[in-house]
């Protein structure tokens, strides 16, 4: 590993040469050997025909067949919006909200409730008067909408309070996903509208470890299909899910979402896919999330180096967002997620103002610019 500090080229550089090669050997090992979980049918056939072999659910996929398949995935995307400009990855940073959280601190009252469909209303009309944020997620979860149709009631209350991209993070299955295929159609005019600039994007969750969701790569394979570009988030937690080193949980990350990837272009070659890590460790104590510990920003800018060849890259968190965005991360989400447990703390005893956030992540955004 690197001594922090930027290289010739103006952009922090976490891993050597060494680093990646080992890292990227291992993680190819690993898929050719363990295998992953894939409980899809469509996806399972479409990544045997392509070269993998399955024995179950379980599919091993050789490193060459890998190498192929990743090598189909676009360099960079195209996003488009509803009434906001087009963003394209790979000319800088990008900088979203975070979270979808079920519960919040209410403003008025300092107690804790649910979330609500007009929290997020109001969360949206506040990023879309933020000119450095660039596009917006789902905030919030809307607990008050029927659980079956709720992704689709957060990405219809988003995109109607936003002209900016939208990317939604709670579409997990085929039957949602369409409904969302089509309002992305009506937004943009159609299905080559779509094509040419999708107007929403959708972050799917692996399964650590080393394991996907049925109804995930099903809306997965719905989006992708129609031009919708999709993104593969793992969450590696050392000590829990994966391995307690770092490169063991960024081996078994990257594993991860390089399967994702080839099961996408597998299914329709040269699909718009992004990747995301989230890592973190174990804290040893509680075994609790310890969101917040250096080593989950040093593996979430450490992964912008590993997958680049899988497209563009991301991540999460205040300080992740920082040091990933120095690292050359496309799309940093800001809102301190590690830091979620003070900042709600803090907002209570009215030391931060609620309004802060925002200005932390811009900050954010003007560091990273130099």
């Amino acid at each position: 590993m690197r001594q922090l500090a930027p290289q010739a080229t103006g952009r922090l550089e976490i891993l050597t040469a060494d680093d990646l090669e080992r890292l990227d050997e291992a993680a190819l090992h690993v898929l050719a050997t363990t295998g992953i979980s894939v409980p899809s049918p469509p996806a399972r056939a479409a990544l045997v025909a392509a070269g993998a072999q399955s024995a179950g659910q379980t599919v091993r996929i050789p490193a060459d067949v890998v190498r192929r398949l990743v090598s189909l995935a676009p360099a960079h995307l195209t996003l488009g919006a509803r009434a906001n400009r087009t963003l394209v990855t790979g000319e800088g940073s990008l900088l979203t909200t975070d979270g979808c959280p079920t519960d919040i601190y209410d403003l008025e009252t300092g107690a804790k409730r649910p979330t609500t469909s007009a929290d997020g209303v109001a969360i949206t009309r506040i990023v879309d008067a933020l000119d450095d944020v660039d596009f917006c997620w789902t905030a919030v979860s809307a607990q008050d909408r029927p659980v079956a149709r709720r992704g689709l009631y957060e990405i219809y209350d988003v995109l109607a309070n936003t002209g900016k991209h939208v990317q939604t993070v709670t579409i997990v299955d085929e039957t949602q996903a369409r409904v969302a295929v089509e309002m992305a159609r009506a937004i943009a005019g159609g299905d080559l509208g779509v094509r040419r600039a999708p107007p929403i994007s959708a972050l799917l969750g692996t399964i650590t470890p080393l394991g996907h969701d049925e109804g995930t790569l099903g809306a997965g394979l719905v989006f992708a299909e129609a031009g919708v570009p999709i993104g593969f988030v793992t969450m590696p937690q050392g000590g829990s899910t994966t391995p307690v080193t770092m490169a063991g949980s960024l081996v078994v990350g990257i594993a991860e979402v390089l399967s994702g990837v080839c099961a996408i272009q597998a299914a329709f070659p040269g699909a718009p896919v992004f990747v995301c890590f989230i890592p973190s460790v174990m804290d040893l104590h509680s075994g609790d999330f310890s969101g917040g510990a250096p080593e989950d920003t040093l593996m979430a800018a450490a992964a912008t180096d590993g997958p680049a060849d899988a497209g563009p890259s991301g991540a999460y968190g205040a300080a992740r967002g920082l040091v990933a965005g120095l690292c050359g991360s496309d799309g940093a989400a800001g809102g301190a997620r590690e830091a979620a447990r003070r900042l709600a703390r803090a907002i209570l005893e009215r030391h931060i103002p609620p309004a802060l956030e925002p200005a932390l992540d811009v900050e954010l955004r003007r560091l990273v610019a130099g």
